[in-house]
């Protein structure tokens, strides 16, 4: 420590910036040892920021991918309370995002003619984190019915634990 002391006492006593850091480069390069080791860190820090960009542009893809399907998307919280729904659930349902977010999804979408037997099964499967796929008689804002197909697929964390489902539906009616 009375090395780096009497090292700083000096970088602080030369009077010009340019002498300052040739002072500064100079004591660097004595530690020969300590530049690899920060060389070896900026790569680290190099390639954790490639890898963060990486996971930007794919998060960027997904999310174009989501928000622009044909395909109705909701992405459920563990509960079955809706977080997140594409446009195209937006469109098929006739709910606005702001309407349907924080709603669980059975009860936003199920009736007084759909099947209590199916809506059972989903909404367990959507609980248990298990995937489900079945037909169910769904209703619009507005109050009118459409048949609609339902995939459920549970997410799982690091854990093995259900951290959320996404659930991928569409208008079946005219089968």
């Amino acid at each position: 420590t009375e090395d780096l002391l009497a090292d700083w006492a000096t970088v602080l006593s030369v009077k010009s910036t340019h002498d300052s850091l040739l002072a500064s480069l100079a004591r660097a390069l004595d530690s020969s040892g300590q530049l690899t080791s920060a060389q070896r860190e900026g790569m680290h820090v190099k390639q954790g920021l490639h890898n963060l960009r990486t996971l930007g542009e794919q998060d960027s893809l997904l999310t174009l991918v989501a928000s622009k399907t044909n395909a109705a998307v909701g992405i459920l919280d563990t509960d079955g309370v809706i977080e997140w729904a594409n446009d195209a659930f937006v469109r098929l349902t006739g709910y606005e995002l702001a309407a349907v977010s924080g709603q669980q999804f059975v009860d936003l979408l199920c009736g007084p003619a759909s099947e209590p037997v199916a809506i059972k099964e989903l909404e367990l499967a959507i609980r248990r984190g298990r995937p489900v796929s079945c037909e169910v008689l769904a209703y619009r804002e507005g109050g009118s019915s459409f048949w609609v197909y339902c995939d459920v697929t549970p997410v799982l964390d690091d854990y093995r634990r259900l951290a959320r489902s996404i659930v991928f539906f569409s208008d079946v009616t005219k089968r």
